[in-house]
């Protein structure tokens, strides 16, 4: 019990006083209630702040989570990917920030790899690791040149389709440009049905004379190969005739601001197009002068002394028949290479148009 007490007074006298008396369980009871339910709405107040704070982090944390799975995509090589959550708050333009960068990206990996196909891949390596100075400055090099011709091209391109002309062309272009790879070179151009390679521009190659003679040896086995499953299909052959030469030349990004070329230019590459045009089929002819420096590695048989447009003095030729032996088994090797990845990359195309 809990008793309260105060006096009683009348006319100033104090007459008594007043007393009373109430149950303490009652306060307790009233107090308990109120500890009680001060305890149950911090609880739910907790828990509703807990469930916010949660769904909170969720809309933060999930597209976070979204656009960083989005970013090791990109960093694995997929530009195809995106992020179709739609938002109208700050990660939504975040996300079409991501969107447009993606997209950025595919298209510039699109333009380098067909930039690629129209110039020689370290050509366009070279171009677009320095976008800011496009032109490649020209500088004088020590390099060697060969030109590839397919030997009646003109007559044989009356008796077929367009779509068959082209077809064929692109098909020994890709050998043509496979046995470059291989030893090192670049193609200049492709001019009609005539090919333009050449060894030690780009890169400092000591080997640069030999290696474009054995890409040359390679063309001629790759064109032979090539012969013997035409004839068996009742198909045409095609014969190279193809002239080499080194010497001084410039090679750079040649023409105007609209329009450039990474070539090469000079009298030794003239002299190896017109080497070019005075072959037979199946033919290999270079000069004197390189004879002389690769006729321990190379097996040679010496030609005329011929006058060549020009040239002042009539100039000596060599027709190239193989390179020595010790060499023969790194071409068989790079021609079966070659062979099978056409053969691959030909069941690659049949598949994708399948």
């Amino acid at each position: 019990m809990i008793s309260f007490i105060a006096p009683a007074t009348y006319r100033d006298v104090r007459v008594g006083s007043a007393v009373v008396t109430l149950s303490a369980s009652l306060m307790d009871r009233a107090a308990t209630r109120a500890r009680d339910a001060i305890v149950y709405a911090t609880l739910a107040m907790t828990l509703l702040a807990s469930l916010l704070a949660y769904w909170l982090s969720r809309r933060l944390s999930l597209p976070i989570h979204h656009l960083m799975e989005a970013t090791r995509a990109i960093d694995r090589g997929d530009l195809a990917i995106r992020i179709d959550d739609r938002r109208n708050d700050e990660i939504g333009l975040l996300f079409e920030g991501f969107n447009n960068m993606a997209a950025g990206l595919l298209q510039k990996s699109q333009v380098e790899q067909v930039f690629s196909r129209y110039v020689s891949k370290n050509v366009a390596d070279k171009v677009l690791a320095n976008l800011d100075e496009v032109r490649l400055s020209s500088r004088p090099v020590e390099a060697t040149v060969l030109f590839a011709d397919i030997v009646g091209f003109t007559a044989m391109s009356e008796k077929l389709q367009p779509s068959q002309v082209s077809e064929l062309l692109n098909e020994y272009f890709s050998y043509i440009s496979g046995a470059c790879s291989l030893y090192g070179g670049v193609v200049d151009k492709f001019i009609g049905d005539c090919a333009m390679l050449a060894f030690g521009v780009l890169e400092d190659d000591s080997e640069h004379a030999f290696n474009a003679v054995s890409c040359a040896v390679l063309i001629q086995r790759m064109a032979a190969r090539l012969n013997e499953q035409r004839r068996a299909a009742g198909r045409p052959e095609v014969h190279f005739r193809i002239g080499i030469n080194c010497g001084a030349m410039l090679a750079g990004n040649l023409g105007s601001d609209e329009r450039m070329e990474y070539t090469v230019v000079g009298d030794a590459v003239n002299l190896a197009s017109r080497f070019c045009c005075i072959a037979g089929p199946d033919q290999i002819i270079m000069g004197e002068e390189l004879y002389n420096n690769l006729q321990s590695r190379i097996l040679a048989q010496p030609g005329q002394t011929l006058p060549i447009r020009g040239k002042s003095a009539p100039v000596k030729i060599y027709s190239v028949r193989d390179i020595h032996r010790s060499y023969r088994p790194l071409l068989q090797a790079n021609l079966r290479e070659l062979l099978s990845y056409q053969v691959n990359r030909k069941k690659q195309q049949l598949v994708g148009h399948a």
